[in-house]
């Protein structure tokens, strides 16, 4: 392990943990632990040596604790807030985003 560090599993997370350990004493198959987790048996084959190296933590999910790829950041969050208590104060966010995009002639920031 990299260090220690404290890691909340969910209780999805938490029910695998037997199944997985079947698999790893050969008390179970894959292709049958995959039928009870409602896994693929490929996922059913990686789980086991996420757990024999980095142990419980390695049932958790891979991307917890990261930010979102589609975090906006800080400054951008501030600036359209503002924009939208001067000019569109009582719109939804839909009418306000769409107000915003007709007065601009930037392109949408939400879209790609």
């Amino acid at each position: 392990m990299k260090g220690k560090r404290t890691l909340r599993l969910s209780t999805k997370e938490i029910r695998r943990m037997p199944v997985i350990r079947k698999v790893i004493e050969k008390e179970l198959t894959q292709v049958r632990a995959a039928e009870l987790l409602g896994l693929s048996e490929r996922q059913v084959s990686r789980i086991p040596v996420w757990l024999q190296t980095e142990g419980e933590g390695g049932l958790a999910h891979r991307l917890r604790g990261r930010a979102s790829n589609r975090t906006i950041s800080g400054t951008t969050r501030q600036r359209v807030l503002r924009l939208y208590g001067k000019r569109h104060q009582g719109f939804g966010p839909t009418l306000a985003s769409e107000k915003a995009n007709s007065e601009s002639s930037r392109r949408p920031w939400g879209w790609k």
